[in-house]
This record gives structure tokens, C-alpha cells and sequence, in this order.
């Protein structure tokens, strides 16, 4: 009879494979989860209730925050470098190889955990080599998962606060790698007008208004009549004050 051990053992590794090969992100965000939340079961001796509760709340959020990195439209990635029936190949191979191989004796934990711990290592390595950001952080987070069931099978189920550090690094690898894929908000550009079109009256410059300007004259400009009667008062006094005192007819 398959134990649950074994079950989720091929159950975190096949999460993981899809998550490394898919191009949907969506795909890879629930690859990621199922591999996470199949890996807290690899071990003979389940966790506590408190403890699987926080660790399935965290392949949750990681799960997360990758969907929405993805919802901003800002993921371009080309899928599994070596094509999705060489990386099933090559996890399958993995995990025979992790389950015939003896690297510890006496084995503290399960042989599932290890199968499942040098498939997920060993699926992770050509993404690590790559450029990708996206692929980055998915191969990041299959590493650090592989690594901790590696952990769980040589030296025996981790206590429930190792395994919640080790949850917490994995949300913020997801994190990070969130916020990297997220673009920043490009410049705004104007659209192009038509040919033909006529510009806008809000892009003209403004002109001054004829009907409502107003000519100021300058102070040191005078008329010429003003000039006239300054150079008569000048020349003789009496008499143009003479004149101005006299009433008009």
C-alpha cells in the first residue's frame, strides 16, 4: 500500500516541475502552492495543526504574490529552458535516483522527503543559470523547499518554529521576486494629432486680444501742445498769466 508520505512526496515534486516549466503564470502559481502545501506531508510524522495551518496560509500568500505580479501584465517568460518532457524526465529521474541512493544511514526521516528533496534541487538548477527574474524566484523557492526536505530526511522532522522560518522564507523569496517582475509606471505621452487636423486650442499659445488692449502712454513722452504752452509761459510770464486770468467770451 502507497503510503501518504509517498503521495505527497510525487505530489510536491510534479507541483514543482510545473511550476518551473510553465509559461502561464497562473499555472506556475498553482504549481507552486500544491508543491508547497504537498511538502508539509512528506514526513512520517505529521506536524502539528497550528503548524500545517501557518505553512498551507503561507503557500497561500506566496501563491499570491506571484499572481499578482502576473495581473500587472508585467511577466514575459519562454517556459522551461530544456522543454516541459525533459524536465518531467528529468524530475522523475531525480527522484529514483533520491529513493534507491543511501547518502545517510541510518535515514532520520522519510525516503520520500529525500527522493522528493534531490528532484526539486536537482529541477532547480538550470533556472538558477538563467537571466529570467521569473524563473529566478520560482527555482529559488523550489531550492530552499527541496533543501528543507532534505533537512526533514537526514536529521528528522523539523520543530514547528524551524518549519515556520523556513515558510517565511520562501514568502519572502516570492516577494521579492514579486516586486522585481512589477514595472515601474511609465511617462506619459501625448497621442499624435492627424494629419490634416487642426491643433488643439489648449496647445496654441495665447495671443493678446485687440479689442481689449489698452494703450498706456509713457510719462516721459508729451505732447506737442503741452510743449508749446510750456515754452510760452517760460517767455513771458506776465502776459500769458494775464491771458488766463481774462474771462472767455
Amino acid at each position: 500500500m502507497i503510503q501518504l508520505a509517498t503521495i505527497a512526496a510525487i505530489t510536491a515534486v510534479a507541483g514543482g516541475a510545473i511550476a518551473i516549466w510553465a509559461r502561464d503564470s497562473r499555472v506556475v502559481a498553482a504549481g507552486l502552492v500544491l508543491s508547497l502545501i504537498a511538502a508539509i506531508f512528506t514526513s512520517p510524522s505529521t506536524p502539528g495543526t497550528l503548524t500545517v495551518a501557518l505553512r498551507i496560509i503561507g503557500a497561500m500568500l506566496a501563491g499570491y504574490l506571484i499572481v499578482l505580479a502576473a495581473g500587472s501584465r508585467s511577466v514575459s517568460s519562454e517556459g522551461s529552458a530544456i522543454g516541459p518532457l525533459a524536465e518531467a524526465g528529468l524530475a522523475a529521474t531525480l527522484f529514483c535516483v533520491g529513493w534507491w541512493a543511501a547518502p545517510v544511514v541510518p535515514l532520520a526521516g522519510s525516503t520520500a522527503a529525500q527522493a522528493a528533496g534531490i528532484a526539486l534541487v536537482g529541477i532547480a538548477v538550470v533556472p538558477l543559470l538563467g537571466r529570467d527574474i521569473f524563473r529566478l524566484g520560482i527555482a529559488a523557492t523550489a531550492l530552499i523547499l527541496g533543501l528543507s526536505l532534505l533537512l526533514d530526511a537526514w536529521t528528522g522532522t523539523a520543530p514547528a518554529l524551524q518549519q515556520l522560518l523556513i515558510t517565511g522564507l520562501l514568502v519572502c523569496v516570492a516577494g521579492v521576486t514579486s516586486l522585481l517582475m512589477s514595472p515601474s509606471p511609465a511617462p506619459r505621452v501625448a497621442p499624435a494629432a492627424p494629419e490634416g487636423a487642426a491643433p488643439d486650442a489648449a496647445d496654441e499659445p495665447d495671443e493678446p486680444d485687440e479689442s481689449t488692449s489698452v494703450e498706456v502712454e509713457s510719462p516721459a513722452e508729451e505732447k506737442p501742445e503741452q510743449s508749446v504752452d510750456a515754452a510760452r509761459l517760460r517767455s513771458s510770464p506776465g502776459a500769458e498769466r494775464q491771458r488766463l486770468r481774462s474771462p472767455r467770451p
